[in-house]
């Protein structure tokens, strides 16, 4: 982000003294993430995740608005740990160990009531534990909420379903929509012809030279997370989900578009929305 986006009054944050606040307020965060913008030694933070942290610096704020002192962490602590969502709990605490881990001693000691940076950082880490703790405790904890038991369907159930769908799909194949083909090819991939993924079918292509692809009735995976370690991965898919796939590469051809499920774009970052909207779509079919 270029320095210029700022007003000429406003003075870099090295030709100030440390902001002298008695509350974490937007006015302190503003000046942080001011001051990491115009940071030229190689420890800014990266402005995506700038961006990142500060739309997480606003729900924090939120959070630990009641606090009468918030010079004082161990009740800034305290209020996070009310948070119900252990999800959203860990992600107020990242944003709080972001900002302390890239403040001097100085400006520790104005903005909180300890005179060394150790002394907060020790009270983040053990609160650390203590969410680290309650996540755990929470994923061993397999019996659905409430609201997931709305929602939630055996795995066979689902498998019977999405089976149903994909044979639907292939009775008069030329007729469905490239709609329709995504969503059966797309649930079929994660529930008949392979174990559940991660995102890498978002970046799919039907150009054997892609990164992933898909040739010949068989998909090649060259980017994943453990790559490194597994290198290229390879497995063949169903003769029903290959002819389901071949049509729908037959289409993306025509439309000129390399990417099997993304139309002009690479779906990798908004996959999750795909695949929800694809079984969705499979599940009430099916009802």
């Amino acid at each position: 982000m270029p320095v210029n986006t700022f007003k000429e009054s406003e003075k870099r944050p090295e030709e100030k003294e440390a902001i002298r606040t008695v509350k974490l307020d937007e006015e302190w965060l503003n000046y942080f993430f001011r001051r990491e913008v115009l940071k030229t030694d190689g420890t800014r933070l990266k402005e995506t995740s700038m961006n990142q942290y500060k739309s997480r610096a606003k729900d924090l704020l939120r959070v630990i608005q009641p606090i009468n002192d918030t010079r004082d962490m161990e009740s800034i602590l305290d209020k996070l740990w009310e948070v119900e969502d252990v999800v959203q709990m860990e992600n107020h605490l990242t944003c709080l160990k972001v900002i302390f881990r890239n403040l001097t001693n100085e400006e520790i000691r104005s903005l909180m009531n300890t005179e060394q940076k150790s002394e907060v950082e020790k009270l983040l880490n053990d609160f650390t534990k203590a969410v680290m703790a309650q996540k755990k405790e929470e994923e061993n904890d397999q019996t659905p909420s409430e609201e997931e038991q709305k929602h939630y369907i055996p795995w066979n159930e689902l498998n019977e379903k999405v089976l149903t769908y994909r044979d639907q799909m292939l009775l008069n194949v030329d007729d469905r929509t490239t709609e329709e083909l995504e969503n059966a090819c797309i649930t079929a991939l994660y529930v008949i012809d392979h174990e559940p993924r991660r995102n890498e079918y978002g970046s799919l292509m039907y150009d054997e030279n892609g990164t992933n692809s898909y040739v010949d009735g068989k998909i090649i995976l060259r980017d994943y997370k453990t790559f490194e370690a597994y290198g290229v991965y390879e497995f063949a898919l169903s003769d029903e989900t290959k002819v389901l796939m071949d049509e729908l590469v037959k289409r993306k051809k025509q439309l000129g578009t390399k990417w099997i499920f993304g139309g002009e774009h690479n779906l990798r970052d908004n996959w999750h929305t795909k695949m929800q909207k694809a079984f969705n779509a499979n599940i009430l079919f099916t009802e």
